[in-house]
Order: structure tokens, then sequence, then C-alpha cells
């Protein structure tokens, strides 16, 4: 990984903000899948930082090689994507994720930049999305670094949203949510009520 500690603003970096959602956020999202034909899918990033090219606008980054690879010590790397541990690395991963989210046709909201929602009227859209029961299919991304919950009312908005990523980064779909940020989440199949647990974290204290 990269050596953050020794980086200095100005000099090795310029930005670094990178929008996480907030926790109030994730529960309204939660809370949704109360509606009939609703579900939260987890999207899991591989290493999401290394994926992210080093922005052009920002200084360029250079790195000692790995020890072992060469005695000559005036010879340095020229970083063409970015790495652990520096300090505009979760920056870069989120330009590049809005990218990836925009081209699929999502939008950002501006009252939480971490949340990305897109709407199609189910009628007309070929092809359609004969899993949805709704006359509109919904998909709403709540991102949080490398862990990303996808809400909607059709699973195969949900494929189609996975296969366009994994044709520029590697995501892993890890089904229907259960557990996102240390908190379970249960809905009961029945009543559709939704509940949110902090047990794990509680038997820890």
């Amino acid at each position: 990984g990269g050596k953050g500690c020794t980086q200095v603003k100005d000099i090795n970096y310029f930005e670094t903000y990178s929008a996480v959602a907030h926790g109030n956020t994730i529960l309204y999202i939660f809370s949704l899948t109360a509606l009939p034909g609703c579900q939260c899918w987890h999207f899991d990033v591989s290493v999401a930082f290394i994926q992210s090219k080093v922005d052009p606008n920002e200084p360029p980054i250079y790195v000692e090689p790995p020890p072992g690879f060469t005695q000559d010590k005036q010879i340095v790397f020229l970083l063409n994507r970015l790495l652990y541990g520096m300090k505009q690395s979760p920056r870069g991963w989120s330009l590049l994720l809005n990218q990836i989210l925009t081209s699929f046709g999502l939008t950002r909201l501006r009252t939480d930049e971490a949340v990305y929602i897109l709407r199609k009227p189910n009628s007309s859209t070929t092809p359609p999305y004969p899993d949805c029961t709704h006359s509109e299919v919904i998909l709403i991304l709540v991102t949080y670094v490398d862990d990303i919950l996808a809400f909607s009312n059709s699973a195969t908005l949900v494929q189609e949203f996975d296969k366009h990523c994994n044709q520029t980064v590697k995501m892993n779909l890890e089904g229907i949510c259960r557990w996102y940020l240390s908190v379970k989440y249960d809905r009961d199949p029945v009543t559709g009520a939704v509940s949110a647990s902090q047990e794990l974290y509680i038997n820890k204290l």
C-alpha cells in the first residue's frame, strides 16, 4: 500500500473528499423493502482503489520499487493507478464509480451524494421487466466506499446493472443483503415487517 502518512496536501495531493452514505439513509432504504416485490441486494467491489486511475489533474505519484526488485536506489515507478493507504485513493474510486453509475442512467442526489436513483416506466421499457409487478421499475444505490447497497423492485434490472459494472471493474453481487456495515436486517416474508439488529456489535462489547 501507499504511505499516506508521508503525503503533504497541495504537494502530493489536492483533493480527498469522497461521499459516504448517512446512517439514516441506509435505514430508510432498508425500510422500503417492506413494499411488495422490493428487495435490497449487496455488491462488493474487489480491490476498488487499485482499479481507480490516478487523476491527471492531481500531482504525479512516484513510488520506490518493492524490496528485492532492484538494487538501484535511483529507480522509481510512476503510478498509473492508486494504492490503498494513499490519501487521494477514496476520491479516485468515488470519481470512477460516479462515471460507471451515471453511464448506466443513474442520477446522483444533491441531498446525499452517496445515493443514486434510476426510474423507468415498466410499460414502455424494451425489453420489459416481467418480474416487476409495478408500473415503474426503480433502482436506488447507496454507496459506502466499496460496499454498495442496491434497492430495486426488479431482480432483472439489478442483474443488468451488475453486468454493466463488470465491464469496467470487478464487482461481486453477493445476493439479497442480510448484513450491511455490521448491522443485520431481517424482513418477515408474510407481514413484510423489516427489523435491524446490532446484536453482533453488542456481543463484542
